[in-house]
């Protein structure tokens, strides 16, 4: 934690020295600059130090002040500072340079703005309010589609402006992933504006130290007369509850628990249903088979359509597989849908998508195309479409197909028509059950015998093998009944089954 007295001190300080023609290469470049960024928490982050997607050492002045503008993150630019100054001071040609020393007396002049101590409380009738809230910190580098930043935006009408931000993949930062526009109830707006106007009215609302291990936030409040307060502090939960408060009542009132408005405590979003969609259009050479008068060429049209219904509990799979010839499955399993959606990342899902090259090599004959729409509980739906291969498909898509896949086909097990079911006799009171296991998918099988009517084909059972008897996991591939005159294996010799193998079975795990 630093003082934000001292930061404004020291960047008031230095940024007066770098403007000062008179100043000398070794006062510029001075153990004292380089100690005191440290014991900021300024970190040393090479030459790229990035915000809003613009390039912070932009060398046009005006694009440079634009840039700067963006930046509400004491550590952020306290870190551009600290990591272009490490990297000038160790030459006298280029930290005296007059661009370079402009940059640093423009970040400086910043960093003291950002950390100037309020001079105003609030004062009037509110008529709009800006949050900037932002979760970069020090840690883990967030994933690139991950949403750091959030910009809110409410005016006396109740009318609301939301845009989220993610990380972006290190050549396009801060890229925008959500953007809302609509409407508040006037009672919630009523005491969401009367709220902040107390809160920022009091004594030193906003008069706290600069948490450099957390997130920040900015929030400007302008009143009827135009007059804008601005307000800052850190994105944390260790706060004032009045302040947390705060929070609440903003993603109470806004109707969204994704916000991390002033302690970053915010809710991840849910998926409420999914909609695939699959085309291919297909033309087949049919020159050598069929008559000239139908044509060289046909043309099918295949096409599927999976609904995933959160409210529902329904998934609804239909193969249009012709144009006469249409297949439709339905699973209505309570509880299991809203699962399966919540095993999906709502935050991730389908965020990443490479596309093919423009060199791709045309495909005349086929064409294969999807369309994802992805609805959810707070944010506005997202569609993804493309052609369907690996580089037009999402990233994650392989995951996500191959979890559906076995969700799917756990429920589509029947029985009726399975041979195991219609070819299975009865077990005689003279009869012993044989079991075929196998200890690996493509080698032989072997007998054991078991007493367990329950086992059933494709479990996995734990065996003794070996002369000395060691225990393995071997799966089910059949099972039979025989008597003892006529096993296929003779019944003395036979091993016998020691146990189902579950997931804490000791053979599992044997270090513990």
């Amino acid at each position: 934690m630093a003082d934000r007295k001292e930061i404004h001190e020291f960047a008031v300080t230095w940024q007066e020295k770098f403007i000062n023609e008179d100043s000398s290469f070794w006062e510029l470049s001075s153990a004292i600059f380089s100690d005191a960024c440290l014991a900021f928490g300024f970190a040393d982050a090479g030459r790229i130090v990035v915000a809003q997607g613009q390039p912070l050492a932009a060398v046009d002045r005006e694009a440079l002040r634009k840039s700067l503008a963006a930046v509400t993150d004491v550590t952020l630019i306290g870190t551009a500072i600290y990591s272009l100054w490490s990297a000038w001071a160790r030459d006298e040609k280029t930290l005296m340079a007059r661009q370079n020393r402009e940059w640093l007396a423009l970040a400086l002049e910043r960093l003291a703005a950002l950390t100037t101590e309020p001079v105003y409380r609030f004062q009037g009738r509110l008529s709009r309010m800006r949050l900037v809230s932002n979760t970069m910190s020090y840690g883990p580098m967030p994933e690139p589609f991950e949403e750091i930043e959030q910009h809110v935006t409410v005016n006396a009408k109740g009318r609301v402006w939301l845009t989220g931000y993610a990380f972006g993949n290190g050549r396009e930062l801060n890229q925008k992933v959500r953007r809302q526009n609509y409407t508040i109830e006037n009672e919630a707006l009523q005491i969401l504006f009367e709220t902040l106007m107390d809160h920022f009215s009091q004594a030193d609302p906003s008069q706290t130290d600069t948490v450099l291990d957390v997130g920040t936030w900015v929030l400007e409040l302008t009143n009827t007369a135009g007059e804008t307060y601005i307000f800052q502090g850190p994105l944390c939960v260790d706060q004032a509850e009045d302040q947390r408060n705060l929070s609440n009542l903003l993603r109470e009132a806004l109707h969204d628990n994704t916000l991390f408005a002033f302690d970053g405590e915010c809710e991840a979003d849910e998926i409420e249903r999914i909609t695939l969609e699959y085309n291919r259009h297909s033309k087949i050479d049919v020159s050598h088979q069929i008559a000239d008068e139908l044509g060289d060429y046909v043309y099918w049209d295949y096409a599927e359509r999976l609904i995933i219904d959160r409210e529902k509990e329904k998934i609804e799979h239909v193969r249009q597989i012709a144009r006469n010839c249409k297949v439709t499955s339905t699973y209505e399993i309570e509880g299991g849908v809203p699962a399966l959606l919540d095993s999906f990342d709502a935050s991730y899902l389908f965020a990443h998508t490479q596309g093919n090259p423009s060199d791709v090599v045309p495909m005349p004959y086929e064409q294969k195309e999807y369309s994802i729409t992805i609805v959810y509980k707070r944010r506005s739906p997202v569609v993804h479409k493309g052609s369907f291969d690996k580089l037009g498909l999402p990233q994650d898509f392989p995951d996500f197909a191959s979890v559906l896949l076995d969700f799917l086909q756990f429920y589509s097990r029947q029985e009726m028509l399975s041979p195991w079911t219609y070819n299975r006799p009865r077990r005689r009171q003279c009869e012993y059950i044989y079991c075929s296991v196998v200890f690996n998918e493509n080698g032989p099988s072997y007998y054991y015998l078991t007493d367990d009517d329950t086992i059933d084909i494709g479990e996995e059972v734990v065996v003794p093998t070996g002369q000395d008897n060691h225990e393995a996991v071997v799966t089910v591939v059949d099972i039979e009944y025989f008597r003892k005159d006529n096993a296929p294996y003779p019944f003395q010799n036979t091993k016998w089954i020691l146990r189902r193998c579950l997931d804490d079975d000791p053979v599992l795990h044997p270090d513990t």
